[in-house]
């Protein structure tokens, strides 16, 4: 079907990929992994109530700012 056999077959041109890109794939998971990260500690800052803030020092203001930042930051 293909004109070149290391395209027909598949495996050659995986393990090029592969071997070309094996730790983008790894980045990307971890990069990911990072920012569920934030948002699930965002969300919990968020749920805390006024008096919790305080302990921490902290208003509702600042968990706003926080809220309104991209996850990548």
């Amino acid at each position: 079907m293909y004109p070149y056999k290391s395209l027909s077959s598949g495996r050659p041109f995986r393990r090029s990929i592969t071997a070309a890109f094996g730790a983008v794939p790894q980045a990307v998971m971890n990069k990911l992994l990072d920012v569920m990260e934030v948002y699930r500690q965002r969300r919990a800052l968020d749920r805390l109530d006024d008096r919790l803030l305080k302990d921490i020092g902290l208003n509702r203001c600042d968990v706003e700012r926080e809220l309104t930042k991209p996850l990548w930051r």
